[in-house]
């Protein structure tokens, strides 16, 4: 069998799966769980609209906080550390016991400190002008 190494002009969902579908083979072949389970919450306005939200992935005893948003006008009002709680909340319920999230210099590497969380990492040089950084957090959350 020959292998050949291509960028995808296009990226298949099918593709990705073939992907994921390895890894989980992977993971479980060596006798971790290889469940996913996805949240969110959202603060949606008296019109439906969405001013503020969480959303992440629970496995492998930790709480994956893939995103948090809150509207320019919502913030400072204590709506992001709700929606932190309770995505906490969510992950001491499904019995994991660490949180972890990642974020830009540009968004809120101040925020995550206030509440616990721990920088572990970070990647600097990042954006056009290289004055963009990523900063990865972790909190013991049990």
């Amino acid at each position: 069998m020959t292998l050949k190494l291509a960028q995808a002009d296009k990226i298949e969902p099918a593709d990705l799966k073939a992907l994921s579908d390895g890894l989980t083979a992977h993971m479980a072949g060596k006798g971790f769980p290889t469940e996913w389970k996805e949240f969110a919450f959202f603060a949606r306005d008296d019109q439906g609209t969405i001013r503020a939200g969480i959303s992440g992935n629970s496995g492998q005893g930790g709480i994956f906080i893939r995103l948090l948003w809150v509207h320019e006008d919502e913030r400072g009002k204590g709506l992001g550390q709700k929606l932190l709680a309770m995505a906490e909340a969510e992950g001491l319920q499904r019995g994991c016991h660490t949180a972890y999230l990642d974020t830009f210099s540009a968004q809120a590497p101040e925020f995550y400190p206030k509440f616990g969380y721990v920088q572990f990492g970070h990647v600097d040089g990042l954006g056009p002008n290289r004055d963009l950084s990523r900063h990865w957090f972790v909190k013991r959350i049990a």
